[in-house]
């Protein structure tokens, strides 16, 4: 007569460890089939123009303003992907808090160095509250990103974003 161990056994079949090693064979699955497979219904694949500013991270020389400059494609940096073209170019006096004869904080002009705003343009996607510019780059208010052009490399944050 045959003996039959049905300890740790579902149904006289399956262990425990069956059960969760499908449980996990179906989680991967399911994970795969949202992420890369579904459309993301919430997205409208219409392509359209949007204008961003991006802020550089910190005032520059004056000498800087020329390295950028209208018609001047800009790139991610590490993975030369195209993520618009530089329109325009904003540049304001850059000020900052020093102490004055008194010891009282003062907001003072600080001479030679600029706040540097770049206009781009890009062909983009609706996404929820920001865009996907050039297919690439979820964008929004806020976000920073480290880009180049042909002539320089530096770091800024979307100051705003709209369609055109």
């Amino acid at each position: 007569m045959k003996e039959t161990k049905t300890k740790g056994k579902l149904f006289s079949r399956f262990n425990l460890f069956d059960l969760f090693i499908l449980l996990i064979i179906m989680t991967v699955a399911a994970g795969v089939y949202f992420v890369f497979i579904k459309d993301n219904d919430n997205m409208d694949k219409e392509t359209i123009k949007v204008r961003y500013e991006l802020l550089l991270e910190e005032p520059r020389k004056g000498l800087y303003i020329d390295a950028f400059s209208p018609g001047e494609k800009v790139y991610f940096k590490e993975s030369d992907i195209l993520i618009g073209t530089i329109t325009g170019i904003k540049v304001d006096d850059a000020w900052e808090y020093e102490a004055d004869l008194n010891g009282n904080w003062v907001r003072a002009k600080t001479e030679g160095f600029y706040n540097i705003t770049l206009i781009i343009e890009a062909d983009a996607v609706r996404a929820g509250d920001g865009y996907i510019i050039h297919g690439n780059w979820n964008a929004f208010k806020g976000t920073s990103i480290e880009f180049s052009t042909r002539r320089y490399t530096t770091i800024g944050m979307v100051v705003s974003l709209e369609e055109e």
